[in-house]
């Protein structure tokens, strides 16, 4: 229940630009959308490409001599990398590292562009206050029949939980923190556990954002 999608944080519908949109034209809907890169899409509405602001600074500078050099068409880059609507914003997030990508076009199960997510549009998922985040990590623990009987306390600051109390098993301590991380727009993981009529269990350090 706690997983975010693309389809939570993209924005919709895509601002696009025609193949044989201009130079300018490509500008101009940038600049006036305060955006980086915009799908390219035929007669059809089918998407075709997508332009960035890279393309606009560095193409025409290697191809003007082309015929469609400044055109979209002719600056766009091709193929068109997409994401689907149901994909996680984790998987994306991995994605655009791993492929030193800024943005996506989002498609529908019949391939049809419907949205555009940017690494800013995943970002704002973690533009929410401490409580809310803090009373969702808590609902979520007080919802798992695993941790009935535990004494658990949780608050939230600048993003990062902590996680005070006491469980019942030293297994249990784990299973907190891994409970905790599926809780969306949570930055680190600091779990504070006492395991009950043993020796205290303390897990002070925080888990890194990417463990």
């Amino acid at each position: 229940m706690f997983t975010v999608k693309v389809r939570d944080v993209m924005a919709a519908p895509a601002i696009t630009v025609a193949q044989a949109a201009p130079f300018n034209e490509v500008v101009d809907l940038m600049l006036r959308h305060a955006i980086s890169a915009l799908p390219v899409v035929d007669d059809t509405g089918d998407l075709v490409g997508m332009i960035s602001e890279a393309d606009l600074m560095t193409k025409p500078a290697h191809a003007g001599r082309r015929r469609r050099g400044h055109t979209a068409g002719g600056m766009m880059s091709v193929p068109v990398e997409t994401v689907h609507l149901d994909d996680t914003v984790r998987d994306v997030a991995r994605r655009m590292l791993a492929n030193q990508r800024k943005h996506f076009p989002v498609v529908d199960s019949s391939q049809r562009l419907v949205g555009i997510v940017s690494r800013r549009d995943m970002l704002r998922m973690f533009d929410r206050p401490d409580a809310e985040l803090a009373a969702d990590v808590s609902d979520a623990l007080a919802e798992d029949q695993t941790l009935e009987g535990h004494a658990i306390s949780v608050t939230a600051t600048d993003g990062v939980v902590t996680i005070e109390g006491t469980v019942n098993w030293p297994d249990d301590v784990a299973y907190v923190r891994r409970l905790a991380w599926k809780v969306p727009c949570v930055v680190d993981v600091a779990c504070q556990l006492t395991v009950a009529d043993t020796v205290p269990h303390c897990n002070a350090q925080a888990v890194s954002a990417t463990g």
